[in-house]
Order: C-alpha cells, then sequence, then structure tokens
C-alpha cells in the first residue's frame, strides 16, 4: 500500500526495466505471477529474492512475515500461502479458532487485527550488518529512531 502511493513508478508493469530498481509490489488484483515472465522481469528468474508484506507491520521477521533467499517460485508459494492472511500485530501471530472474548481483551489491550494484501519482492543482498529506521509522528512532533538491531 505504501510503496503504490509514494511511488506509482513501481507498479507499471509494461515500463522499461532500465528505468527502474528491481523492486515488485504485488498487488490484490495480481493473481496471475506469469505475468512476470517477460523480460522485463527476468531479474525474478535470475535472482535470489526477499519477500514481504508492504504494510505497517513492527517485527515482520519475528512474526515470520520475511522470505530471504527464496528463488521465484518459492516467492509465488510465499505470497499464496500469506495473502488474505489475519495477523495480529503486537508481537504473536492470531489465531483464526481465537474466540470473541478473547480478541476483544486483545484489543483493549492495543493488538490489532490486519489482512496481509500487499507484498514487496525485491533482490536478495547478503550483509553481516543490518540498521534499522523508524520514523513516528506525534502530536508534538516526529520522532526519529535507529537501531542496529530489529
Amino acid at each position: 500500500k505504501h510503496l503504490k502511493e509514494l511511488c506509482p513508478e513501481y507498479n507499471d508493469t509494461k515500463k522499461d526495466s532500465s528505468s527502474t530498481p528491481n523492486l515488485l509490489l504485488i498487488t490484490p488484483s495480481i493473481t496471475d505471477f506469469n505475468s512476470f515472465d517477460d523480460e522485463t522481469f527476468s531479474w525474478l528468474r535470475n535472482t535470489k529474492l526477499v519477500v514481504k508484506p508492504d504494510q505497517l507491520v513492527k517485527r515482520r521477521g519475528k512474526l515470520g512475515l520475511v522470505g530471504i533467499d527464496l528463488n521465484w517460485k518459492e516467492v509465488q508459494e510465499w505470497i499464496t500461502e500469506k495473502r488474505n492472511q489475519t495477523i495480529r500485530i503486537d508481537n504473536s501471530s492470531y489465531n483464526k479458532d481465537d474466540d470473541d472474548e478473547s480478541k476483544q481483551n486483545d484489543n483493549a489491550n492495543g493488538a490489532a487485527y490486519g489482512r496481509l494484501t500487499h507484498f514487496i519482492v525485491e533482490p536478495m543482498i547478503p550483509h553481516k550488518e543490518e540498521y534499522y529506521i523508524c520514523i513516528r509522528s506525534h502530536r508534538d512532533g516526529d520522532e526519529i529512531l535507529f537501531s542496529r538491531e530489529g
């Protein structure tokens, strides 16, 4: 959702790939992965990939919401498995068998539920260190958080 709004050029599947980085946004309207079989998307078949939801989900890795070092076929399977999955965003997964009372308790404690609908696919870049940045807006101003660990 966010990449689509901020960078509409990444959503044009007919665009010349030399003018945009190797990045693919999978939206709910994309149901046929064969549409990415032409030369514009050859990098999908020739590169190890990373896939993750393009939604405001903290701790994606801890929630099992990042597919790493996958080939294109594995990415398709990963998205098919995760698409429309309901998750609880508070560092634990949503159990579809939870009763209404436990959901109400979660909501009272700040948990939020949502469906995974948008995904980013990009090349895997092996690295030893990873840094995180978070920008939070508050009524009194913005806060920038930086971390050396997730």
